[in-house]
Parts: structure tokens; C-alpha cells; sequence
């Protein structure tokens, strides 16, 4: 009998972790927005001419209404053709904003194949290929492709790059989908105790880490 009440109460622990993730996990997609509309703003002044800028700007500002106009399809579109042709800051932002819309447009495999096209391009900066690879690797975390998810995190968790703190939060979530437990109560812990993990980490980390030990 002490089992089975064992069993529920891992079972409620688990739904409540699932329940948070579902809650929080959004802020991974979001968590570079003002560095990359920031730095994607200067990239773009030094590679581009200014009539190629307000071109690149129009396009883009023109893909976003298609969106808001529920237009999925045709934004996709726009935004892919103008990742293809922009280059640069405008080229990056696109990319993203493709993969974001495919996402949200059930078509995760094409959302994971425009985030590999940005971590496969050495021509742009480090940090934006590796953001590409964690938000792959978040798209692909409930399609069960363990595997692949391990081989897009596995370069962000060395060293001291700019979204390893992210990068282990969702190995925590990947060892907990696995059934790996205390792993995901280990990597949790390790993230809260260290001082380097920005603070939005480490408050999901303490609220995901409550909802499967109740604080204990």
C-alpha cells in the first residue's frame, strides 16, 4: 500500500514539474529579444547600404502584418525569402521569426531546420548560432528525439558560453522526460546553487525544483 501512495505522489510531483514547464519554458524562446533586435540593428547598419536597410526593414515589418493578419503561410514566406536575401542582423532576426512562425504553425521539423540553417552559418556570430541550436533543441524536447537534443546541447554545456545556464536547465527537463529524476533534481540544484545563473534561470530552476521535491 505504501508503494502505491509512493507512486501518486511521484506521479503528482511529475504533473505539477510538467505543469510549471509548460508555464515558464516559453521565456527560453523569448530571452534574447533585445540583444538580438539590438545587435541585429547594428549588424545591419555595417553590412548594408541605408536604401538596402529600409528595403530589408519594410519586408520585414511586412511579413509581421501578414502574421498578425493570422496569414501563417504567406508570412512564412516572406520571412524565409528575406532570410535568404538580408543577410546580416535583418537575415538573423527573419530566421528566427521563420522558425518561431513554423512552430507555431505545427510544423516543428521546419522550425528545427531553420534554427540548424542559423547554427550551421558561419557567418554570423557564435552566440546566434548557438541560441539557434538551444531553441532547436527546446522545439525538438516533447517530440521525444533525445538523441538529437543531446547533440545540440552538448556544445553549449562547455565552457563559458552565453546560454549554458539555459542549456542545462533543459538537460534538467530532457533527464526528467526520461525518467531520470534525480538527475533533473541534480542539474535543478546545481543551477540555483550556482552564482553565475541569471536570475530568470534560477528562478524557474527554484519553482521547478519545488514542484518535485515540495520544497524538501
Amino acid at each position: 500500500m505504501a508503494d502505491i501512495f509512493q507512486e501518486v505522489d511521484e506521479a503528482v510531483r511529475t504533473d505539477r514539474f510538467s505543469q510549471m514547464w509548460k508555464r515558464y519554458g516559453i521565456y527560453v524562446y523569448i530571452v534574447v529579444g533585445a540583444l538580438i533586435l539590438g545587435t541585429g540593428g547594428r549588424a545591419a547598419w555595417q553590412h548594408f547600404t541605408l536604401e538596402a536597410r529600409l528595403d530589408n526593414s519594410a519586408k520585414y515589418f511586412e511579413a509581421q502584418a501578414l502574421l498578425a493578419a493570422e496569414k501563417e503561410s504567406d508570412a512564412i514566406n516572406a520571412f524565409t525569402n528575406l532570410a535568404d536575401e538580408a543577410g546580416g542582423g535583418y537575415g538573423i532576426i527573419a530566421r528566427l521569426r521563420e522558425a518561431a512562425a513554423r512552430a507555431a504553425h505545427g510544423d516543428t521539423s521546419g522550425a528545427v531546420l531553420a534554427y540548424k540553417r542559423l547554427a550551421d552559418d558561419d557567418d554570423i556570430s557564435p552566440v546566434y548560432r548557438d541560441l539557434a541550436r538551444l531553441l532547436a533543441a527546446t522545439r525538438l524536447i516533447d517530440e521525444g528525439a533525445s538523441a538529437e537534443v543531446e547533440a545540440l546541447l552538448a556544445p553549449l554545456l562547455q565552457g563559458d558560453g552565453a546560454w549554458r545556464h539555459s542549456a542545462r536547465e533543459l538537460e534538467a527537463v530532457l533527464a526528467l522526460k526520461e525518467g531520470r529524476r534525480q538527475d533533473a533534481i541534480n542539474g535543478l540544484q546545481g543551477l540555483v546553487d550556482d552564482a553565475e545563473t541569471p536570475n530568470g534561470v534560477r528562478g524557474r530552476a527554484q519553482q521547478l525544483l519545488a514542484a518535485l521535491t515540495d520544497g524538501g
